[in-house]
């Protein structure tokens, strides 16, 4: 699963440190990181586009953990952006929100059930 994702940041020298981690799994599957490699200014996501269907539901939901960050819910979020037949934007992005509950392994959960706008087919899913 986590070979799907591609990893993008605006400028090289703004980009965080990111892995894919095969020790620190979850469900048996290899992990994404992001660390800020002692930059306060880091920014980059994951990202991933899948394939969706116009006017139908469509439940996001990706689990995280986080540490050694002031204000974990300004600093980790999600960002879902519909894309039509020729990947422009439809709509309006959505960011879905952290739940107050966690996991049993006290991981946080972003989870939120859209309805996909019309002439959306594909969804670029980030994780920042």
């Amino acid at each position: 699963m986590a070979a799907t994702w591609k990893f993008e940041s605006q400028r090289k020298e703004i980009a965080p440190v990111y892995t894919v981690d095969k020790k620190n799994t979850f469900r048996g599957a290899p992990t994404l990181t992001l660390s800020g490699g002692g930059k306060e200014y880091a920014d980059g996501h994951w990202y991933k586009i899948v394939e969706v269907e116009a006017e139908k539901y469509f439940l996001f939901r990706s689990y995280f953990n986080a540490s050694n960050l002031d204000e974990p819910n300004r600093s980790v979020l999600a960002r879902i952006i519909w894309l039509n037949e020729s990947n422009k934007q439809v709509g309006f992005t959505e960011y879905p929100v952290t739940l107050a509950e966690k996991t049993k392994e006290d991981l946080n959960i972003i989870e939120k059930l859209y309805k996909v706008p019309a002439e959306t087919k594909r969804a670029k899913l980030e994780f920042h």
